[in-house]
């Protein structure tokens, strides 16, 4: 799991950019005790906030240095 810390805000879309390999990012939605999911072409673009917690599917070794 991983965890936005930033003071604005971004997107499910700008962090699967910003992540080498990433085809898949998962957010908790307690509204709905299940997973949002976003990947390429799926339309559900979720807005990430300061506190999120999120997780990432990758098909190859990346790393990420907080960047979305």
């Amino acid at each position: 799991m991983l965890g936005w810390f930033r003071e604005e805000q971004t997107t499910a879309d700008s962090l699967l950019n910003s992540i080498q390999g990433c085809n898949i990012i998962l957010r908790w939605n307690a509204s709905i005790a299940d997973f949002d999911l976003y990947a390429p072409g799926v339309p559900n673009n979720f807005v990430i906030k300061r506190g999120d917690g999120f997780l990432v599917a990758v098909n190859e070794q990346s790393i990420w240095h907080g960047e979305g």
